[in-house]
């Protein structure tokens, strides 16, 4: 039997958003260490309101190891073959639902539903484990029109909308 180990890549809010513990990518730059291929945080800082079909492309890159994030086009590209842990968590204004899918390759894989019923803002995490090849695409777009998203109202480190994803385990 083989044990496979899992490394953890943590974000810490302290706080109430005072500050960040982030990987420390001013050691590691966007450079790729032998035992960490690929890994990217991502969050949108702004108020965003996007039709069906639409990528969302996060705004502030808190790591990219590996550089497999694209913040022209919102996606990320996997840098090498292997198993990647994807994650992604929207935030809405309340009385507007939208709905929101991580795709892979222009495939639908899951959806996150915001009910913005009533008088309340909701939030939705999706975590995926992904069998992806070097050269696969993974992002979040918008599956309904008018899709608003809450950005950091006005605080300078409340992110409510992230994008995240590691590489746990290199096959090449």
């Amino acid at each position: 039997m083989s044990i496979l180990h899992v490394p953890l890549v943590v974000i810490c809010m302290l706080d109430y958003g005072q500050a960040f513990l982030e990987l420390n990518t001013a050691s590691l730059g966007n450079s790729t260490p032998p035992n960490l291929p690929a890994a990217f945080s991502t969050a949108l800082q702004k108020t965003l309101t996007i039709n069906a079909q639409q990528t969302l492309v996060f705004d502030k890159v808190l790591t990219n190891v590996g550089n497999g994030y694209d913040l022209q086009s919102g996606k990320f590209t996997a840098p090498v073959k292997g198993l990647h842990l994807i994650t992604a968590t929207a935030f809405n204004f309340y009385h507007v639902s939208p709905t929101l899918e991580i795709v892979q390759n222009n495939i639908s894989l899951v959806d996150l539903y915001l009910d913005g019923s009533g008088h309340q803002n909701s939030a939705m995490t999706q975590t995926l484990i992904l069998m992806l090849n070097k050269g696969d695409s993974v992002w979040v777009r918008s599956k309904t029109d008018a899709a608003k998203l809450s950005g950091s109202a006005g605080q300078p480190t409340g992110v409510y909308n992230t994008f995240s994803g590691y590489c746990i385990k290199n096959v090449e």
